[in-house]
């Protein structure tokens, strides 16, 4: 889906998926809620390798 083989992406970060589009106040609240331990749901904007949109 996102163009990255296995060997690309084990042990990255999420953020190698994130590009000039996604949200930074959605990352934000990401951030805070896995600080505080808790729930969320949000909708980010991801890109593949070619960063082409998800």
């Amino acid at each position: 889906m996102n163009g990255y083989k296995l060997n690309e992406i084990v042990g990255k970060k999420p953020n190698m998926l994130q590009g000039v589009d996604t949200c930074k106040e959605t990352l934000k609240v990401i951030r805070m809620a896995i600080e505080n331990k808790q729930k969320f749901e949000v909708t980010i904007l991801n890109y593949r390798k070619d960063r082409s949109l998800i």
